[in-house]
């Protein structure tokens, strides 16, 4: 009778147990329902009945048009026709899955790029391609015997039609990685040498809003829009770096850089540690460049352009070397083209080279930078400072200073009457006058003869002042060398990538061997496994 009993008891249990997980089977595969929209390439996923989840798609030829299937076997890695590879796959129907966008080969870092920005357009030939993200969450989530129905319609779906991701165009660093794999290694969630410093999504969206519309406000979009198209179309992502604003302003550290993509890992790289400016927003460009000397100044100019410095710099750029007016204590652009007419060859209206010159040689040389004032003047008049010859800090001490620093500007030195005073010397030995610097005069007593033995393109240093002058030869040794490490910088670049690329590549290629032996068909399908392999070959 016990006997008995205890078998009574003990089917029960067994027969509960079973009900219980035949209850849980059934509830995974129904609390999932996927709807697929063959027409506007949108999948949606319902949970319990109401719409969760929107997914871009493509889809093709092949594609049932209409027709409820359930989801079947899964694979993590499975071949697909053209000797391609996908990730996730997934069995609706026959030989139609969901799936990844081809891979060359079974890695995570070689995506076919090309095909990933097809997305959202028929081209399958009947499998529905994901992005690697949306592929997964269905690979982990929607288990097997998940309802999926086809339909067509011009309406997305409840919640519309997501965006793509742009991969065409992205440099070798990004290019053989979907945007929205979680793997470890996929280098476009981080900060690397293209984005440090350079790129932040809301000043890309400041600096361009047409792109708004098109790209939207995800951070991970935009930053593939920027590094792919926006960098090499000359758009700019952060306060920091214009790469316009660098390739005028450095010409010859740009020369031989192959694109803006490489200008900006430059940038990142070589030239920021340098001192090199990045923007007009750059603390170093302020003695040339003050925009609060600039408003307080002239009251036109902060009418119509406020207050902010890149309103007004872009203003100032379009006006170019002719305007007359002073853009900081120290500094007017025409003023040094005048003083200065050997420069004018080399720069003609360009209003970056007058500022790189009077910033990275002139500063230095003590020229005039403006009118009203004489930095070998200032020297004499505060020998407190004792900065002895380095003239480049009593410039930058005045500009920090000058609305409380003592300072008398000395008389010019054509104010005496020429014909009373037909001796030159007297006005050549004054050295506190603009147009009667050392550099100056030679300058302009040479500029009748234009032309000399020296290349054009020598370093307007070089022209600015006489031979014999020994002051510029440390001037010109560091520009050598500037350019010689923007060419060891550039010569640098592809064994660099390349390293981490490999780097990355082995990484990943060794988690996908990990998964594939973990996962690449769950085991309660081993025994129906041979009667689905004719289904293996879908079309990328």
């Amino acid at each position: 009778m016990r006997k008995r009993i205890l078998s009574a008891l003990l089917a029960f249990f067994v027969a509960f147990g079973i009900f219980i997980g035949f209850n849980r089977d059934v509830d995974a595969a129904t609390k999932y329902s996927i709807k697929i929209n063959y027409t506007a390439n949108v999948v949606t996923i319902y949970r319990y009945g109401k719409p969760y989840k929107a997914m871009l798609c493509s889809t093709g030829k092949a594609t049932p048009h209409k027709g409820t299937y359930k989801l079947s076997y899964r694979y993590r890695w499975h071949g697909l026709k053209g000797g391609v590879q996908g990730q996730y796959c997934v069995v609706i129907t026959g030989n139609i899955w969901f799936h990844s966008v081809p891979y060359k080969k079974q890695s995570v870092s070689a995506i076919k790029r090309a095909e990933f920005d097809k997305l959202g357009t028929s081209c399958s030939m009947g499998c529905v391609r994901l992005m690697v993200r949306d592929a997964k969450w269905i690979y982990d989530n929607c288990k097997k015997g998940t309802p999926v129905t086809f339909y067509s319609s011009s309406n997305p779906g409840p919640l519309g039609r997501p965006r793509n991701y742009y991969l065409n165009g992205s440099p070798g660093y990004y290019a053989g990685w979907d945007p929205t794999d979680k793997h470890k290694n996929n280098p476009w969630p981080k900060e690397t040498y293209y984005t440090k410093y350079t790129f932040n999504a809301s000043r890309y969206l400041h600096y361009n809003p047409d792109i708004r519309q098109t790209v939207g406000q995800d951070t991970l979009r935009l930053k593939t829009h920027w590094i792919a198209r926006g960098l090499n179309e000359g758009r700019r992502a952060s306060d920091e770096f214009d790469v316009m604003f660098f390739k005028r302003m450095y010409p010859d550290l740009c020369e031989g850089i192959k694109n803006n993509q490489e200008i900006d890992k430059y940038y990142i790289q070589t030239a920021r540690a340098a001192g090199k400016m990045g923007s007009e927003l750059s603390p170093k460009l302020k003695p040339a460049f003050d925009a609060s000397y600039i408003t307080a100044n002239n009251a036109d100019w902060k009418s119509q352009y406020g207050t902010g410095t890149t309103a007004l710099w872009n203003h100032f750029v379009d006006v170019g070397a002719s305007s007359n007016i002073q853009t900081s204590p120290i500094f007017s652009v025409s003023y040094y083209k005048k003083a200065n007419p050997e420069l004018a060859e080399e720069y003609g209206d360009d209003v970056f080279g007058y500022i790189r010159h009077f910033l990275e040689v002139g500063m230095k040389e003590g020229r005039q930078g403006s009118p009203n004032f004489n930095v070998k003047a200032f020297k004499d008049q505060h020998p407190e400072l004792k900065y002895g010859n380095d003239y480049v800090k009593y410039f930058n001490y005045y500009q920090a200073n000058y609305k409380k620093v003592a300072y008398t500007n000395p008389e010019p030195a054509a104010t005496p009457d020429p014909a009373a005073t037909p001796d030159p010397e007297p006005a050549a030995s004054n050295d506190t006058a603009a147009t009667n610097d050392t550099d100056t005069k030679d300058a302009v007593t040479n500029d009748a003869q234009p032309a000399n033995d020296q290349p054009s393109q020598a370093p307007a240093e070089q022209d600015a002042a006489a031979p014999e002058t020994e002051t510029t030869a440390p001037v010109e040794e560091k520009q050598d060398a500037v350019a010689e490490d923007a060419s060891n910088a550039v010569a640098d670049y592809d064994p660099d990538e390349k390293a981490a690329e490999k780097a990355f590549e082995d990484e990943a290629n060794a988690e996908v061997e990990k998964d594939k032996k973990q996962d690449i068909i769950n085991d309660t399908e081993k025994g129906k496994q041979k009667d689905e392999t004719e289904s293996q070959n879908d079309v990328a």
